[in-house]
């Protein structure tokens, strides 16, 4: 399998412009049937599927994923899972994405099948849908190439800065469920574990270097692109000077 993953600009015209125009992400992954498109719109907290020709570059939609159809006891009881998508992404190991909501907040675990459905992933033991708390708001999410990690960073909601910023790193496991891990192999002074330093405390973006041992996290507010070494036994951060 393999996963692209494309921003989508304001060069898309016409009905596909208006479709996508509030897209976060976009992941490319080639199943062995076809290759889907999976797009996350915050403002509808939906998710679009689309068959790509990767001939051509032409998208097909094929249907849509949001609260009613994807978690219909939470939704009809009130609940939002999805609400206010900020990213998509696929897992490096095994058919699953995982989605990452403002609102919450929180991660969710989705199960891909072989034509390309999504269906809500739930506890063996008690049934309930897997979704992940984390702190305040998180923001784009990124899966490592080839170890079964996932880091999201989120900061606090107030608007004064310097604001407080947290990575949250996950253990993806073979049956797509997460297990949360401590971030740095030991505790920082101030016992506070999912700290992170981004300047002005503005997380917006993770991305890994092709190589998987380096995670960029860019600072949106400071302008600051802060860069930490991986682990890759333990999936750990060690901040590089």
């Amino acid at each position: 399998k393999t996963t692209y993953t494309l921003h989508i600009g304001k060069e898309i015209s016409g009905e596909r412009r208006a479709a996508l125009s509030q897209d976060t992400d976009i992941q490319f992954s080639t199943l062995p049937a076809a290759e889907y498109v999976y797009i996350a719109h915050r403002s509808s907290n939906s998710i679009s599927r689309y068959a790509m020709n990767f001939t051509t570059g032409t998208l097909n939609l094929l249907g849509a994923y949001d609260n009613a159809s994807v978690y219909p006891n939470e939704a009809a009881a009130g609940n939002l899972i999805f609400n206010n998508l900020t990213s998509i992404v696929k897992a490096s190991q095994g058919p699953w994405i995982y989605t990452s909501s403002g609102d919450g907040p929180s991660v969710q675990a989705l199960a891909v099948s072989k034509q390309g459905e999504l269906t809500a992933l739930t506890d063996r033991g008690t049934g309930a849908v897997l979704n992940y708390p984390v702190q305040d708001r998180p923001f784009i999410a990124t899966a490592h190439p080839s170890k079964p990690y996932l880091y999201v960073p989120s900061s606090t909601r107030d608007q004064v800065l310097p604001l407080t910023s947290y990575i949250h790193v996950f253990e993806t496991k073979q049956d797509g469920s997460l297990t949360e891990i401590k971030p740095f192999a030991s505790d920082p002074k101030d016992g506070s574990p999912n700290v992170i330093n981004t300047g002005t405390n503005y997380p917006s973006i993770t991305k890994l270097h092709p190589s998987g041992e380096f995670l960029f996290i860019s600072d949106f507010a400071g302008s600051v692109i802060s860069v930490y070494q991986i682990d890759l036994h333990t999936g750990h951060l060690c901040e590089l000077e």
